[in-house]
């Protein structure tokens, strides 16, 4: 099946602010294209609709800090779930005697703005944290959020396992939340992985692996991989294959393999680093990254949205679904 036909309305607009919105996925559909759900033995199909953004705090490519550009896109789209890295809460830089994000409690914000449930998942703590002396007195959380219509029955946050110098980096965790859409149960994940050493990445990435594989639920893993799409002798590229032999790479699956980084494409290196991920019982019915038009995009990624099926009447039965 061809990119087109994989697609839904393709050059339908949205507005956001003023700008456009492109690429965003139109009519809802049940129809999935290939994988996992078949005649409705394991109980009626339930389509969802995910949405992955980095959105560096809320600083957009104009070096303008305004959160509600964010809820502009994400109500634009009108997702499900939503998976949200680089997530500020009360975030105080002493060394620049400002607050990149106005010391904003982020995840309360879009969880207003959006009308979405919230799950907030802390990567670094800086208040009281002897780690940032060499920062001076640093206040607020950084992190992952999840957002969800539907009801968020547990979480979980798997810190990543790390060696060597300790690093604000490298303190992220895998956020988890079991979620049950119109009795459908699922496990969504949001991930920001290493950006800076790519042998500390590939170690997150098969412990990611690992994670989902004591879940008997179907899961989705969202986020930004810092992995780099393609296959070939580069270590970046590596870890993809392995996460692609894991797990189905939706917009590879749809033919939608465009760039998500920089969000406005005209300096560097153009690269794919954030997806959606299934595993096989997951139904594709689309996926696309987002423009957000020729003006200043809200973060330097781009969006990833994908149109999922579910099948109901699945509870898990291992006991880390319990």
């Amino acid at each position: 099946m061809s990119s087109n036909e994989t697609r839904i309305d393709r050059r339908q607009f949205l507005t956001m602010g003023g700008a456009a919105i492109t690429g965003v996925m139109g009519t809802r559909t049940t129809t999935a294209l290939s994988i996992g759900v078949q005649d409705g033995s394991m109980g009626p199909r339930q389509p969802i609709r995910v949405l992955s953004y980095n959105i560096r705090h809320g600083m957009g490519t104009d070096g303008v800090y305004d959160l509600r550009r964010v809820a502009a896109v994400i109500r634009a789209v009108d997702p499900d779930v939503v998976a949200l890295q680089e997530v500020d809460k009360g975030y105080h830089v002493p060394w620049r005697d400002t607050s990149r994000s106005d010391f904003d409690n982020q995840p309360a914000l879009l969880s207003k703005w959006t009308g979405m449930n919230a799950a907030y998942f802390v990567h670094i703590d800086y208040t009281g944290t002897e780690n940032f002396e060499e920062y001076g007195e640093a206040h607020g959380q950084y992190g992952d959020l999840i957002l969800s219509k539907h009801p968020i029955l547990r979480t979980e946050a798997h810190p990543f396992r790390v060696t060597g110098e300790d690093n604000a980096y490298l303190q992220n965790k895998i956020a988890a939340a079991r979620i049950n859409v119109r009795g459908a149960q699922f496990w969504f994940y949001s991930v920001h992985a290493n950006a800076f050493d790519i042998e500390i990445n590939a170690a997150q990435q098969e412990q990611l692996i690992q994670t989902t594989r004591r879940k008997s639920l179907p899961q989705v893993v969202a986020g930004d991989f810092n992995a780099r799409y393609g296959i070939g002798t580069n270590q970046r590229q590596k870890t993809y294959k392995r996460l692609n032999d894991a797990f189905v790479d939706v917009l590879w699956r749809t033919g939608d393999v465009e760039y998500t980084v920089p969000a406005l494409g005209k300096d560097g290196l153009k690269r794919r680093l954030d997806y959606v991920f299934t595993t096989d019982e997951v139904g594709i019915a689309a996926g696309n990254v987002v423009s957000t038009g020729e003006g200043p995009s809200p973060s330097d990624h781009r969006p990833i949205t994908a149109d999922l099926v579910l099948s109901s009447g699945r509870t898990g039965s291992h006991d880390s679904d319990v």
